[in-house]
């Protein structure tokens, strides 16, 4: 089976750093990925049926965000547009061809299916909607959700290279994209941009000279020579960036010898010219920050960090008292009455929480004993348990005697 040197969906990140899709990649999902792919299939269900109907679809834990999601400006016409329209274009001949509709990123399955296999210069991706406008032109829109930094329409390389398929497909001449921008709160933006047929060929030329990035990348990687790497924004969701030579590099650096970064980065005077660099640079160390203070966690689970004079860098037990909030309440209200036990008790409560509400029905100097006597009569009852945390953070040492 083909497999293509990146996907639409990656051409941005292929353009900026070659090495992105030549080094070992490690795929991963997060909370975000789950919201996007929840909203899209909302969004386009609730086009096609009816937000209410499709919101009775969404599984129980989407439902109140995809009932948060604002349809205002998406297409709607359903007898106008096609959803989630797959395609695939040869980098060397141009030409492009339809796979199918919501084939799921399926895209060499699908190529299987109309008897045309995926070809090594082929790349594919999908459009989540298109739209055939009068005068030769075509409608191209995608909806991007959270709070990512997206690209404006008129350079998206992604959103670029879907209009510049449309139009080959459909036989237009041009092409009106939009980024639809919508976060899980309700907020968002329109980015739009005309796309001419000088603009849709520059487009090809940039797939082009990425796809030739990558390619010499890989070669680089196979020959165990150290390929082409830009560092930005979009490290962050780099598959590769655990594997990339500059990000191991730098973690090392920050692990051994943080001087080195200050006296050699940091400290650099800061100018209009070098400001903005520094910044994207910056960022790049906190999420490398953020990897060494992660492994140094999985690490002391099981070998803790000896800092000397008693110290250690690693787990420990945190053990605390639960306080059954229906039982107190109900021997509160017994001893006390039910302002004192409504004052104590919520649907769960806590030894502060009793201390505060017995203050004012306790006798002078009589607050701990009174606390004491509930708390005794709690236990008893079993309205006390014990639950174990753990943290890792820096403390004393353990000792098989008392501490000094």
């Amino acid at each position: 089976m083909t497999v293509s040197l990146f996907s639409l969906s990656k051409a941005e990140l292929a353009e900026a750093c070659p090495a992105s899709c030549a080094l070992p990649g490690v795929s991963s999902s997060s909370t975000a990925a789950h919201r996007g792919t929840a909203l899209h299939r909302y969004v386009v269900r609730a086009l096609a049926v009816g937000s209410d109907a499709a919101l009775a679809e969404v599984p129980e834990d989407d439902r109140e965000l995809c009932a948060q999601y604002v349809l205002t400006g998406l297409p709607s016409d359903p007898g106008a547009y096609a959803c989630e329209v797959a395609f695939a274009i040869d980098r060397a001949t141009g030409r492009a061809r339809l796979l199918g509709l919501d084939i799921g990123r399926d895209y060499a399955g699908a190529a299987e299916r109309l008897g045309q296999p995926l070809r090594p210069t082929e790349v594919c991706g999908s459009a989540d909607f298109v739209t055939l406008l009068g005068g030769d032109g075509v409608g191209v829109d995608d909806l991007k959700t959270g709070w990512s930094r997206v690209t404006a329409a008129e350079r998206n390389l992604q959103l670029g290279a879907l209009a510049y398929a449309s139009a080959q497909v459909y036989g237009r001449d041009w092409a009106d994209v939009r980024l639809l921008v919508r976060r899980e709160d309700g907020s968002g933006y329109f980015s739009r941009a005309r796309l001419d047929s000088f603009a849709l060929d520059g487009v090809l030329l940039r797939l082009r000279r990425a796809a030739e990035g990558v390619r010499q990348a890989r070669e680089d990687v196979s020959a165990g020579r150290v390929p082409k790497m830009s560092e930005g924004t979009w490290c962050r969701f780099c598959p590769a960036q655990w594997g990339c030579p500059a990000k191991t590099t730098l973690i090392r650096t920050l692990a051994m010898a943080p001087q080195t970064v200050l006296e050699n980065q940091v400290s650099e005077q800061l100018t209009p010219e070098t400001a903005r660099a520094a910044y994207e640079r910056l960022k790049v160390i906190k999420g490398v920050l953020g990897v060494v203070e992660g492994s140094l966690r999985s690490y002391v689970e099981e070998h803790p960090i000896d800092l000397g004079d008693g110290y250690v860098y690693g787990r420990r037990p945190i053990i605390r008292k639960v306080i059954d909030g229906h039982k107190a309440y109900s021997i509160i209200y017994e001893l006390h009455g039910a302002a004192v036990a409504a004052s104590a008790c919520d649907m769960e409560t806590s030894q502060a929480a009793i201390e505060r509400a017995l203050r004012p029905v306790a006798p002078a100097r009589g607050l701990k004993a009174l606390k004491t006597a509930l708390l005794e009569r709690l236990d008893s009852e079993g309205g006390i348990t014990t639950e174990t945390a753990w943290k890792t953070d820096e403390h004393r040492a353990a000792t098989d005697g008392m501490e000094g």
